[in-house]
């Protein structure tokens, strides 16, 4: 199918140039610090949240052969709860070399660090202080990782959330206890996890240089893998992000060399496959090996599907005693006896069933973690000051990811007619390479040229403005628009979850899609009208005539905007990369003087601000309803 394809080229497109700014380790190093600072925005951590007081309180001490087990909670943000186990050697005579063991998706409701104790059992039998940490799909406290996923939250594209986010910032501040322990050595920390634990790992020694080594399990691949092999359906959300820089898990993960990285990975893993972890590490090799330092970085490949092997629960605690301690030592886990030790995973919870706190905000973070404009603003960084600023603003973080320059058209013809004054023309264009949409061309039989034109952005024959805009004078040229995977171009709804998953990990989401799809419909009928397409009406029912009004703010072309019972907030739809970071639908409005602003129907109450804009700068009557189409035009 044509839109699989698509894809394909995106994500192969980003996975190329994953290491672009690494030809030169001082080259590398240059890039470095904007990348990170690019992470953290990607996963909704800029501007980092305020480190408030943990809060940190131990409910209960296991004591057990060797070792104590401290069950704990902390609070990374004020109201948010993590829960986890701290580990620790009863024979200590110094700091401790420490562990962070970051839970992936298993477990009950003891949370993910009971299902995952052999990990830290073993530490703390060989040494090490251990703190494994709950993930939030799976904790004591329950919170949410998959969200599109399930096809539900597609607002999380808009408001710039990922569970990555908090997964980051909960271990950030895992740290930040862990400074709090005089048993801790604070200079001697490794990390490890596998599957959504070893995706944590990476992101998290990414941006916190605290941490020394990393061991990655079962977590390893390039985007480009991921959407080729079909794996995204195998993920949750922790795993990504709205890619509007098109990074590679190579170019953040990039940030760890030149520390000691161990990747674990198997030939049979459905959610890793070798294609995309073999190429990771060829790549992340050659980083290495720019700092002089490839005996740090090593990749375990062997038989298997996506488990917990013992095997490499015995690699890791050899490249940790490597690296951390100095030894060169083998050890062999015996992991049968090492959970014999706490046969029971709930027997480290932190609280008894009943008594979990009441008061959490666990449940609601995608919608508290990233600031949205509200706070933004009030927090004293400047509102766009012009139309101008913020259509830069919107180009910048919104749409920066429509193609830099256009592409041939291609029109494909599919039927020609005149009558009742005017010709009429069906075709397929293409918006983009290799993607091909309908649009349907209406033109005076009389040539051009034409004073104006309208564009139309209609999702398919029942639309409800079509009644209406049968009624308009013939001589007004239209182009009809079906956007991508509307009408004319709808793709099996099997795949729906799959393609708006994948344009937002390669940096868009299929609405912002929608509005360029719109803007190369007025060069479609600029090409076939000989002479129309400099003065336009964009009109649209519901989001696409949202989708209409980005367009207005992108394209000086069009000179009016006509909205049919529009959406009135991006938390419904359209669903558009960080808008609501910066902007949401009325506020929008608001910047669009002296483009026309025109309501078929009432206009919404949420369009206030936007009326009192029009009529500050003079132009009041710009902003106005109307009962039907034809009024638009009428004077």
């Amino acid at each position: 199918m044509q839109i699989e394809g698509y894809l394909f080229r995106l994500a192969a497109d980003v996975s190329a140039n994953a290491l672009q700014h690494a030809t030169s380790l001082e080259q590398w190093q240059s890039h470095r610090e904007h990348i990170r600072n690019r992470l953290l925005y990607m996963v909704g951590l800029d501007p980092l949240p305020e480190k408030t007081p943990l809060n940190a309180k131990v409910t209960q001490t296991l004591d057990k052969p060797g070792f104590t087990v401290a069950c704990l909670y902390f609070e990374s943000l004020p109201g948010f709860l993590v829960t986890a186990n701290l580990y620790l050697p009863k024979q200590r005579n110094e700091p401790l070399p420490t562990i962070v063991y970051l839970c992936g998706h298993a477990g009950g409701p003891s949370g993910s660090k009971g299902h995952y104790r052999h990990h830290p059992i073993w530490y703390a039998q060989n040494g090490y202080a251990c703190l494994i940490v709950d993930p939030i799909q799976h904790s004591e406290i329950p919170g949410r990782h998959r969200y599109t996923h399930r096809g539900q939250g597609w607002e999380n594209f808009s408001t710039g959330y990922t569970p990555a986010g908090i997964e980051i910032w909960n271990a950030i501040r895992a740290l930040d206890y862990l400074e709090t322990r005089p048993e801790i050595d604070r200079n001697h920390i490794g990390i490890t996890g596998r599957s959504g634990g070893g995706t944590f790992s990476y992101f998290t020694s990414a941006v916190d240089d605290r941490i020394k080594v990393v061991v990655s399990d079962h977590a390893t691949y390039t985007l480009c893998n991921h959407i080729t092999a079909d794996t995204l359906r195998t993920h949750c959300d922790c795993n990504f992000f709205v890619n509007v820089d098109r990074f590679d898990s190579v170019t953040y993960c990039a940030l760890i060399a030149p520390r000691p990285l161990l990747s674990q990975c198997s030939t049979d893993d459905r959610c890793f496959p070798p294609k995309g972890y073999r190429d990771f590490f060829e790549r992340m090799r050659g980083l290495y090996e720019l700092y002089g330092k490839s005996d740090r970085i090593q990749m375990v490949d062997v038989p298997g599907p996506h488990n917990d092997f013992e095997q490499y629960q015995s690699n890791a605690m050899n490249f940790f005693n490597r690296w951390l301690r100095g030894k060169t030592t083998q050890q062999k886990v015996d992991r049968k006896a090492v959970l014999a030790v706490i046969p029971d995973e709930a027997e480290p919870r932190v609280w008894p069933p009943d008594k979990r706190p009441a008061k959490y905000i666990n449940e609601k973070i995608n919608r508290l973690l990233v600031p949205t404009y509200e706070k933004r603003y009030a927090s004293g960084v400047a509102r766009p000051a012009d139309r101008t600023a913020m259509t830069r603003l919107l180009r910048e973080h919104v749409f920066a990811n429509w193609p830099a320059a256009k592409c041939p058209l291609r029109v494909e013809v599919l039927d020609r007619s005149t009558g009742g004054g005017m010709r009429r023309l069906r075709c397929l264009f293409e918006p983009e390479a290799g993607l091909r949409i309908l649009a349907e061309v209406r033109l005076p039989v009389k040539i051009g040229p034409y004073p104006e034109a309208m564009l139309w952005i209609s999702d398919g024959p029942d639309d409800p403005l079509a009644a209406d805009v049968g009624k308009l004078d013939s001589r007004l040229p239209v182009v009809r628009v079906y956007p991508r995977g509307l009408h004319g171009s709808r793709w099996d709804p099997k795949l729906n979850i799959f393609v708006r998953r994948a344009m937002s990990i390669t940096g868009r989401t299929l609405d912002s899609t929608r509005v360029y799809d719109a803007l190369r419909a007025i060069d479609l009928l600029q090409a076939v009208s000989h002479g129309c397409g400099e003065r336009m009406t964009v009109v649209g029912s519901g989001k696409l005539g949202v989708l209409g009004m980005y367009a207005a703010m992108m394209d000086g072309r069009i000179r009016r905007v006509v909205l049919h019972k529009p959406t009135v907030s991006h938390y419904d739809a359209p669903i558009l990369p960080n808008v609501l970071r910066y902007t949401d639908i009325p506020m929008t409005a608001a910047y669009l003087p002296p483009t026309e602003l025109i309501f078929v129907g009432d206009s919404p109450g949420a369009f206030e601000q936007a009326k009192r804009r029009f009529a500050k700068q003079g132009m009041g009557e710009r902003f106005r309803a109307v009962t039907s189409l034809q009024e638009v035009w009428d004077k």
